[in-house]
């Protein structure tokens, strides 16, 4: 009798209710299906729950060889899975690796997939692979040993780690061979996960960590910006990989309301509250990055793309982020502002002027076809071609948001979120020249949210009241609203 190539360990987790619907748990590399033992119980009210070990993880069995375990195999293992237990069309749940093989299941199998959400992108979506990190990734590893590098890991996966999370982490990578990590780290790394993403004809939802290191801030910014601007997404403040782990309640309430409100079937809601819905929970399109040709983010931190590529050197040095926010923000600035501004009692103001804007004008200039976008002569200094800035555009949507009354204004508040997407609300700039513009942001956008929340209680929607000032509170932490105190 012909031995199987793989026993598949999977537990079967049941609703209350007979009729719900059920939501498949895939986990990710160097974990297993235990990763998702803090957020099961709040799934479980509302699906039936399935998880299971991938192929060379936790306690599955198989006789291939590491080399041997590729997306076909591992799509043929949940397809048999799911022939198993009589199960036809599925929510999925899947983290970093495990969410792009959902993505590729789907296409294998068009008619299962009902919805997938996504907890934190893989990091090859980010970083490439190269021969070099293998090198450096085999040196860590020592005698095939995983507990080593899951030890380095397992700060980056969870931002507190504690020592149950520690001790988890080496349990789960003493289950994986290092070949087996090292061949399917270069499996998914050959996989184009943004495109799957894009063309997949199903909804997707994207949950990030704010602190999460293996999805770099800007490139996650851009990412969710441009290429996956169609596909709703959220940001989980102070979490880092992990999101079930760090904020199992959260996950599950976030994933529950988004296959309430986004699968094809519209809920028997009055036809008001479902356009509502819809509307707020689709982010606004940000900007493309082939839309301007600066684009400056600092509402958390300091990034600046030039024509399409990131400039992450030099910011701190002559008042260079201070200097391009000030032309931004007004578009033409006279030399005797800047050294009033910077150099006012030094007696060389004008020559220190002259060596910051040489220095600007270097870390703008584009370094394929040498464009000055920097524009100076006697008197006036100022920008030239499209710009865009995060912190500009959101003064702009409050001073519309305030224009607003009723629905509309509540509905432009939400939209502030899509660029509030790097809480707590901290600007990039500590000079006292752009300091006023910082408080008058904050200060304003206190009086809106209060407002919105007031205005959700006023209208009886306290669950979306409660949700703002959760989302609000995490952003500034100074908030205060008197009914959540």
């Amino acid at each position: 009798m012909k031995q199987p190539l793989f026993l598949t360990y999977y537990e079967w987790l049941p609703c209350d209710q007979p009729s719900a619907p059920t939501l498949v748990l895939i986990h990710g590399l160097l974990m297993d299906s235990t990763i998702w033992d803090l957020v099961t119980p709040y799934l479980r009210k509302n699906y039936h729950v399935l998880c299971y070990d991938l192929l060379g993880h936790g306690q599955t069995v198989t006789s291939l060889a590491p080399e041997e375990l590729s997306w076909g195999i591992l799509i043929d293992q949940l397809h048999d899975l799911l022939r198993a237990t009589n199960i036809d069309r599925v929510h999925i749940l899947g983290h970093g690796f495990g969410a792009t093989l959902a993505l590729l299941y789907a296409n294998s199998y068009p008619n299962t997939m009902l919805t997938l959400t996504i907890l934190s992108l893989h990091i090859t979506v980010f970083l490439t692979i190269h021969e070099e990190s293998n090198a450096m990734l085999q040196s860590l590893i020592i005698d095939n040993d995983m507990v080593s590098i899951s030890a380095k890991l397992a700060s980056l996966l969870v931002g507190s780690p504690t020592d149950a999370w520690l001790q988890q982490v080496q349990r789960m990578s003493k289950n994986i061979h290092a070949k087996t990590f090292i061949h399917l780290l270069q499996v998914i790394a050959e996989t184009n996960t943004v495109s799957l993403i894009q063309n997949a004809p199903f909804p997707i939802y994207l949950l990030f960590g704010q602190l999460d290191p293996l999805c770099p801030s800007p490139a996650r910014t851009l990412l969710v910006a441009n290429e996956l601007q169609e596909r709703p997404s959220d940001l989980f403040a102070g979490a880092s990989n992990c999101l079930q782990i760090e904020f199992p309640e959260l996950v599950a309430h976030q994933v529950h309301h988004f296959i309430t409100h986004k699968i094809s079937t519209k809920p028997d809601y009055p036809h008001e509250l479902i356009d509502f819905i819809a509307k707020v929970s689709q982010p606004i399109a940000r900007p493309s990055k082939t839309d301007y040709d600066i684009a400056i983010y600092c509402l958390s931190g300091f990034t600046v793309i030039v024509n399409q590529e990131e400039v992450s050197r030099g910011w701190n040095q002559r008042y260079a982020k201070e200097i391009l926010f000030l032309l931004a923000l007004r578009g033409n600035v006279t030399r005797d502002h800047l050294i009033e501004l910077f150099w006012e009692e030094d007696r060389q103001g004008k020559n220190q002027l002259r060596v910051a804007l040489s220095h600007l004008r270097k870390l703008l200039q584009d370094h394929h076809d040498q464009q000055n976008w920097l524009i100076t002569d006697h008197q006036h200094i100022r920008l030239q071609g499209k710009i865009y800035c995060d912190a500009i555009e959101l003064s702009k949507m409050m001073d519309r948001a305030g224009k607003l009354q009723h629905l509309e204004r509540a509905d432009a508040i939400e939209q502030f979120f899509s660029l509030l997407t790097n809480s707590p609300l901290s600007l990039g700039i500590n000079h006292e020249s752009v300091l006023y513009f910082g408080y008058h942001i904050e200060s304003k956008l206190h009086e809106l949210f209060e407002w919105c929340i007031d205005y959700y209680l006023k209208k009886g929607a306290k669950q979306k009241a409660q949700h703002m000032h959760r989302r609000v509170t995490q952003m500034l932490p100074g908030f205060y609203f008197e009914a959540f105190s």
